[in-house]
């Protein structure tokens, strides 16, 4: 489980920094909105994360958001500490080195944890804020001085966008952005990364359903599905690419079929218009509910 979420939440963190003075700008996307003195700077990542640093760049804050129940804080101690903890040795990587000593706190909607730590590159001290409010979930990286003084008026400035899954048929919640929509157990904690979308069985974390949209230079067809899939499977599943036309759903659909750490794994690839969604089942469990799943999508 622990190295499922590292890997979703390393997919789809954003970086940034922010602090409130008499003059501030405001970084908006559809998760979330906060605001930072205009006088810091703020740039794009090669991975597509923002980037804001203080004049100087003496200090900054590294911040994601995304729609998730992966960590789901209360409040209470007893059902908190565990996700902290876990969430605390997950996080830690090269840059960041936690103590392990933390906090529970609230910021109006969000609960969760204030976690204590240090930036190796530079000796700066860290604060580190993860909450969870609203099937959101936002972390804050504040390094240096500058930066972790303005984080009460930091948190304050925070407005949450985005909306959550809704109820769809009986057992599932419908997920959706711009690009395509769908079904997932409701059972299932979900993670959003945008263009891509992951869904896991917190109680047998081996089944987990991932689902990717990609856009075409040309008009999808079903000669075209088996080279989409192929080409879109992880190498890390260590599968061989070896695709096939199905019907699932009652849709044509190419399929990769292998297994993954012991357990069965799917791999499908349908489309629309110039729009190719993939899809992954590992776990026996979300093997058997693909059919309805994909059943449910739709490219937009």
């Amino acid at each position: 489980m622990k190295k499922t979420l590292v890997f979703c939440i390393a997919f789809i963190l954003i970086f940034a920094s922010v602090a409130l003075a008499e003059e501030t700008a405001e970084y908006r996307d559809a998760l979330y909105a906060f605001r930072y003195p205009a006088s810091w700077s703020c740039d794009t990542a090669d991975n597509g994360d923002i980037v804001l640093g203080s004049p100087g760049r003496d200090s900054a804050v590294l911040t994601f958001a995304l729609i998730s129940d992966l960590y789901v804080f209360t409040g209470d101690t007893e059902h908190d500490a565990p996700l902290a903890e876990d969430w605390i040795t997950s996080y830690s990587g090269k840059n960041l080195a936690l103590s392990g000593e933390y906090t529970l706190m609230q910021s109006g909607e969000l609960r969760g944890i204030r976690a204590l730590g240090s930036w190796r590159a530079t000796g700066q001290e860290a604060v580190v804020l993860l909450l969870s409010g609203n099937r959101h979930l936002i972390g804050f990286v504040l390094v240096g001085d500058a930066a972790i003084a303005l984080e009460q008026d930091f948190m304050d400035s925070v407005e949450l966008l985005g909306d959550a899954p809704t109820e769809s048929t009986e057992g599932y919640m419908r997920w959706e952005n711009p690009v395509f929509a769908l079904d997932y157990p409701s059972h299932y904690s979900m993670l959003d990364q945008g263009t891509a979308v992951a869904f896991i069985n917190p109680d047998d974390p081996s089944c987990i359903i991932m689902a990717k949209a990609y856009s075409l230079d040309v008009e999808y067809s079903d000669t075209l599905a088996p080279v989409i899939a192929a080409n879109a499977l992880p190498k890390s599943t260590k599968v061989e690419p070896n695709a096939e036309m199905t019907v699932i759903g009652g849709r044509n659909a190419a399929v990769i079929r292998g297994t993954v750490s012991a357990e069965p794994m799917a791999f499908y690839a349908i489309g629309s218009g110039r729009t190719a969604l993939v899809l992954m089942f590992t776990g026996e469990e979300a093997c058997v509910l693909a059919e309805h799943i994909i059943s449910s999508a739709v490219m937009k």
